[in-house]
C-alpha cells in the first residue's frame, strides 16, 4: 500500500516511525537530512502531522531543542497507518475505480 501513496504521505509517515522509533530530540536540519528534505518541508510536515494526526500523536517543537514525538502505543500506529492510506487520493481513486 505504502507504494500507492504521494511523496507527502510517504515521507510524513517515515517521519512518524522515525520519531516514534528514536525517542529524543532532533535538530530539524537532522531529521531533514534522514529525510531527504528541506527543513520548510519538514516543518509543514510535522504542523500537518500534529493538525490531522492530533488524536494518535503530537510532535513537540522547539527552537532551542529541535522536535521530537510523544511515545505511541502499537494501536495507534496502526490507526495513523489507516488515517493516511483512507485519506490519500491515490487510496481514494482505487476505491472508485473497483
Amino acid at each position: 500500500m505504502r507504494a500507492l501513496l504521494n511523496t507527502a504521505a510517504k515521507r510524513r509517515l517515515y517521519l512518524i516511525e522515525f520519531l516514534t522509533k528514536h525517542q529524543r530530540w532532533w535538530s530539524l536540519e537532522e531529521v531533514a537530512a534522514h529525510l531527504d528534505c528541506s527543513t520548510k518541508t519538514l516543518i509543514t510536515d510535522v504542523n500537518y502531522i500534529n493538525d490531522e494526526l492530533e488524536e494518535y500523536l503530537h510532535i513537540d517543537s522547539s527552537k532551542v531543542r529541535g522536535i521530537k514525538a510523544h511515545p505511541l502505543q502499537s494501536n495507534k500506529i496502526n490507526n495513523i497507518y489507516q488515517n493516511v492510506i483512507q485519506n490519500s487520493n491515490e487510496f481514494q481513486f482505487i476505491e472508485q475505480v473497483f
